[in-house]
């Protein structure tokens, strides 16, 4: 057959592993790589989801997130991970208990909140944005002794008095 070559040198080729395929005097570079980068990326944002505080609670608690404003808790074993969009809603302080990671937290404006890292390590691949409050204590994310990556944090709703705030003991942001 025709193609017998060529399915025989692809096989071979696939087999270990190469990026370029010869097949009568041309090269082929496969792009399985990038294809399979591509497709990956692709999986995490059709997966992702977006999580509202509903409670005061543990990171890795169901009982804290809702997938809407205001609505009922999670199942059980569903919290936010990487690639999720979090919004911490006024007054729901939520802790780290564990290692986490999301695509983004944002708080709400209408009442104090606070994000508690503890000792663990929270990974943000884009931005945190800290509104003011109203009035009261200020929006804060407290870090602690643990570890805050993120794109960047946004300071949003300035003014004269201190409504929104990073703290860190002996951590690292």
């Amino acid at each position: 057959m025709k193609n017998d070559n060529y399915t025989t040198a692809f096989l071979k080729n696939t087999l270990l592993n190469k990026d370029t395929l010869t097949y009568k005097g041309r090269s082929l570079v496969l792009r399985r790589i990038g294809l399979g980068i591509v497709l990956a990326l692709m999986m995490g944002a059709a997966n992702a989801a977006t999580y509202f505080s509903r409670a005061t609670g543990n990171w890795n608690s169901n009982t804290t997130w809702s997938l809407t404003s205001g609505g009922a808790a999670v199942g059980a074993g569903v919290f936010p991970i990487a690639g999720d969009v979090v919004t911490i809603e006024g007054g729901n302080n939520v802790t780290l208990t564990a290692n986490a990671a999301c695509a983004s937290v944002a708080f709400t404006t209408s009442t104090t909140t606070t994000l508690t890292l503890g000792t663990y390590q929270l990974d943000v691949s884009g931005s945190i944005t800290i509104p003011r409050v109203g009035s009261g204590s200020p929006n804060t994310v407290a870090v602690g002794a643990g570890t805050l990556n993120t794109g960047s944090i946004a300071f949003t709703s300035g003014g004269g008095t201190n409504r929104h705030q990073v703290t860190i003991s002996t951590g690292t942001v």
